[in-house]
């Protein structure tokens, strides 16, 4: 299971102000939202009920909240299941809906920021290396911000190395990006022996 529906299952989102601020990307109306509402406060009780106990307090009659109910089962919002002559009701259903759509909104998040700090990294190259950036060079753009994920400022660096050096080049800026990086990966191991050492001494002193 997703981390979201996890999270929403545990009940550590709350999931009435969720359901009220997201139901519109859901296809719901606000009678729906009502009845999943109380749903989920019958639920939080932890008991079986009838869908008499649903209808208490709407406005609108028995027979439509028992079509709303109906709808909702079908549109995969809500399970249903029969013991004796109580109607036990699940949200788990509604929970992955939210799931995703929390999922997908992260995933537009990431990319739009992607966006952005590519386009960001472009117009500081074209800018010290005076010149429009070759497909080539948007591609390993791309690269260091999508697939390697270097944060700005290492690129900036990297991008300053260069020009004191008189290399206008991308793929330089490439060699240094990468070079940095394997060399910090060899180094981190020491770095954590060095610190075990340290931790070990300062215990026998």
């Amino acid at each position: 299971m997703t981390q979201y529906y996890m999270l929403l299952k545990n009940r550590l989102i709350d999931f009435e102000k969720l359901i009220i601020d997201k139901y519109s990307y859901l296809g719901l109306n606000e009678i729906d939202v009502i009845i999943l509402i109380k749903l989920h406060r019958l639920l939080e009780t932890n008991k079986s009920f009838l869908s008499e106990e649903i209808v208490k307090g709407m406005t609108i009659s028995e027979e439509e909240v028992r079509n709303r109910l109906v709808n909702l089962i079908n549109q995969q919002f809500i399970t249903l299941t029969l013991s004796g002559k109580n109607e036990i009701y699940s949200l788990d259903e509604t929970f992955k809906k939210l799931a995703s759509l929390l999922e997908n909104n992260d995933a537009t998040d990431i990319e739009l920021e992607n966006d952005n700090e590519t386009k960001k990294v472009v117009a500081l190259l074209e800018k010290e290396f005076q010149r429009i950036l070759s497909p080539i060079d948007l591609e390993a753009v791309q690269q260091w911000i999508m697939i390697d994920h270097f944060p700005y400022d290492k690129i900036y660096e990297a991008v300053l190395e260069c020009l004191k050096l008189k290399k206008n080049s991308v793929k330089y800026v490439s060699m240094l990006l990468y070079k940095k990086e394997d060399s910090r990966k060899v180094d981190a191991p020491k770095e954590g022996l060095q610190n075990l050492f340290n931790n070990v001494y300062g215990k026998i002193k």
